[in-house]
């Protein structure tokens, strides 16, 4: 590949060298142009000998003093310069030629006549040339500014003089003279075809003549007077606009160097160097890059080129020549794409070859399938019947084939055309007996395939051949055995229910027992009935009370789970405030665990809304969240619970403790039934683990769920989300007005009041 590069970068400097790639950067540099547009600078004004001018004076050519009269206009009208672009080499009339001879002696130095080159024969490529300047009394009081200009290889005027020597001496170009800029920097420049030549101030010599001119146009300016009659032939090839007089071209060279536009090109030593950088990239590339890789970077590298390119010379009056390195871009991509194609013919071939490889082994793996298969024709004859069939269905290959189906294998037949080929890819099942009248029960898959015999479109219809394809096994082992599980599963799912059932059944004859021992133990404690002897007795009462309390606790949560399990519980759906059921929780927890007002805090908004749904379900939620948090934190540890809406309109309530926290690989578990984080062997909390999957199920109940945040040693917060289709703002559920008081800073229990009877309270 290597070779390949230098052959390419060979190839790129030849065409450069030979100049072969001129044409496409005049193309480039034409189109920049095209991009590139500014107006006149407004400093140069062109009178111009026109047709009108040519009627107005009866024939041509001019008396010398028709160019007196219009000189001496020109600087009435406060002209500062005046350049004639009209050939004085030749004697006119005495009269008219002394007149015009005065006329320029008057304006010293402001005026500039043309001189110019011209072959002695016409159409020889080579030859004399003839030196055209101004006669001796035109000249001795006049700067004398060359007017020829060079013609490119397509024939177009591209290129500026800044002069030329006529052999004695340096002869400044019109345009560069009337600029101000006729040194030697540099012996030419490109002129800016990005000028629009519309754009100049234009004036006809007849209109100058007969005084009917605008002055301003020509006050303060340089002028330029020449032809752009059409029959005066004095008109030029040039880029963008394709023809152009020859005033217009002085004007816009002038007007390239005024707007510092004289457009230099970049030269072969940045072209050399561009070429071997891209050289070298190539060579890089073709090691690392793949081929899609490779021209997607070389089109990205063309547009970079063509958009710095066009950058440059719209900043600067600089043209980089770009058409060198982009020819060694497309013969490195032109010659990546020939490998890529040869590579690509080599991998067809091979692909043919793996295709009948893989064809003749997929003929033997239908034949080795585990599957029966059988294939029939749009007119349902069977035209392949692999081994596996004729071993599970008890038939030789030889006896059914091109028979068609329904003869064949009634069962499949009843398929052929059911439901199932509505549905391909879902497996049914179907029983027959095979040859030997034993049942068969098979899962039956039934699909269709279409076989493109040809790649014409205009065959494809007649050629095309649809096919349907029975792919089956024998279950008959495993449906009998799926069978027998499933009826075992039944009686265990029977026995489960009869046990959930038995459980919730349970409620009265585990509930009662209970609430006498804790009853009788209370009274016991509390020596209702006397004064119990010894006093350790009192002791032993309260410790049989709280462990009946336990129980009962244990059992309440237990037979709510069986519930749940059995269905029994359905929602007793109301209004009631979400304030006060706060409040009321708090309280039970105060009550029942001695839960300090220090300890337990209540924050919420300033109006709580009321909740539809069941108000001892939710109740039971947020009681079993608080207990949780009470009995996982320290003994002295902050209780918060806040409640707050989200922005779609959800209410949560988040009760949060500051405890031992859920190790995260434990979180998921934490809502399923009898779930302990702790081991049973290091237990130190009680409880059956029923409380968060109680409160997960009742949250769900009602459409809304539990949300669990939790660090290792820093605490937990257990949210319950409600949904807004069961938020009731205040004021549309009460008639009456309610004021929500907040004790002390906000972070104490709420209270609400409100009118009598009602549920806030």
């Amino acid at each position: 590949m290597a070779a390949v590069n230098v052959l390419l970068l060979a190839t790129a400097l030849g065409l450069y060298a030979a100049g072969w790639l001129e044409p496409v950067e005049y193309l480039l540099m034409d189109q920049r142009f095209r991009l590139v547009e500014r107006e006149a600078s407004g400093e140069l004004a062109i009178v111009q000998i026109d047709g009108k001018s040519i009627q107005q004076a009866e024939g041509w050519p001019w008396p010398r003093d028709r160019y007196a009269r219009l000189v001496e206009a020109l600087f009435e009208a406060g002209a500062s310069d005046v350049a004639l672009d009209v050939d004085f080499s030749s004697v006119s009339t005495l009269s008219g030629d002394d007149a015009l001879a005065e006329t320029l002696s008057r304006y010293g130095g402001r005026v500039i006549l043309a001189a110019f080159h011209q072959k002695e024969t016409a159409g020889q490529a080579e030859g004399a040339l003839l030196d055209f300047r101004p006669l001796p009394i035109f000249s001795d009081h006049v700067a004398i500014a060359g007017v020829n200009v060079d013609v490119a290889s397509d024939g177009a005027v591209r290129r500026y003089p800044i002069g030329q020597f006529d052999g004695r001496s340096f002869r400044p170009s019109m345009g560069a003279l009337l600029a101000g800029n006729a040194r030697l920097d540099f012996p030419f420049f490109y002129v800016d075809f990005g000028i629009d030549p519309a754009s100049l101030p234009r004036l006809s010599v007849a209109d100058v003549l007969d005084g009917s001119f605008d002055p301003a146009l020509v006050a303060g300016r340089r002028v330029m007077v020449g032809a752009t009659a059409l029959e005066l032939g004095d008109y030029v090839t040039v880029p963008v606009y394709r023809t152009l007089s020859g005033v217009t071209l002085q004007a816009l060279a002038f007007e390239s160097l005024v707007q510092d536009r004289a457009i230099r090109r970049s030269g072969a030593a940045v072209t050399v160097s561009g070429l071997l950088l891209l050289a070298l990239t190539g060579a890089a590339a073709s090691r690392r890059w793949s081929w899609r890789f490779a021209t997607l970077v070389s089109l990205a590298a063309i547009a970079a080129l063509l958009g710095l390119s066009l950058l440059l010379q719209a900043l600067w009056p600089f043209s980089l020549d770009i058409a060198p390195w982009l020819a060694l871009i497309v013969l490195f991509v032109g010659a990546r794409s020939v490998r890529e194609i040869e590579r690509q013919a080599v991998q067809i071939f091979k692909q043919r070859m793996a295709g009948a490889y893989r064809r003749a082994i997929m003929a033997q793996v239908v034949e080795d399938s585990f599957d029966g298969i059988v294939i029939t024709d749009s007119l349902g004859r069977i035209e392949l019947f692999n081994s596996t069939a004729a071993d599970i269905l008890g038939l030789r290959a030889s006896a059914v084939q091109g028979r068609p189906i329904g003869q064949a294998l009634p069962s499949f037949e009843a398929h052929r055309d059911g439901a199932r080929l509505d549905e391909p890819g879902e497996p049914t099942q179907v029983t027959l007996e095979d040859a030997e009248g034993r049942e068969r029960i098979v899962e039956l898959l039934v699909g269709r395939s279409v076989i493109r015999v040809s790649r014409n479109p205009r065959e494809r219809r007649q050629a095309d051949r649809e096919v349907t394809i029975f792919t089956f096994r024998d279950v008959t082992e495993r449906v009998r055995a799926r069978e027998a599980e499933r009826a075992a599963t039944e009686q265990a799912m029977l026995a489960n229910r009869a046990k959930t059932e038995f459980l919730a059944n349970m409620s009265h004859e585990l509930r009662t027992p209970l609430n006498a021992i804790i009853g009788f133990s209370e009274m016991i404690a509390e020596e209702m009935l006397g004064t119990l002897s010894p006093a350790s007795y009192k002791g032993y009462a309260r410790d049989i009370n709280a462990s009946g309390l336990h129980l009962l606790k244990m059992v309440n949560e237990v037979l709510d789970v069986a519930k749940i399990e059995a269905g029994k519980i359905e929602l007793s759906e109301d209004l009631f405030a979400l304030s006060g059921l706060l409040n009321s929780c708090a309280g039970i927890m105060r009550g029942s665990l001695g839960v300090g007002h220090g300890r337990l805090v209540l924050r919420g908004a300033q109006n709580l809304p009321y909740v539809r749904g069941d108000e001892r379900l939710i109740k039971q939620t947020l009681l079993n969240l608080i207990g949780n948090a009470v009995k996982f934190s320290p003994e002295h540890g902050q209780i918060v619970i806040e409640t707050d809406a989200t922005p779609e309109g959800w209410v949560r309530v988040t009760v949060t403790d500051y405890g031992i926290g859920i190790p995260p690989e434990k979180l998921d578990e934490v809502v399923k039934p009898f779930f302990q984080i702790e081991g049973a062997m290091s237990r130190k909390h009680e409880g059956a683990g029923l409380g968060l999957h109680i409160a997960s199920t009742y949250a769900e109940m009602h459409g809304g769920y539990l949300e669990i945040r939790s660090q290792l040693g820093a605490g937990t917060s257990v949210t319950l989300f409600l949904p807004p289709d069961r938020v009731i703002q205040r004021e549309e559920a009460r008639a009456g007005r309610i004021t929500l008081v907040v004790e002390g800073d906000g972070e104490q229990p709420l209270r609400e009041s409100g009118r009598a009877g009602s549920r806030d309270s």
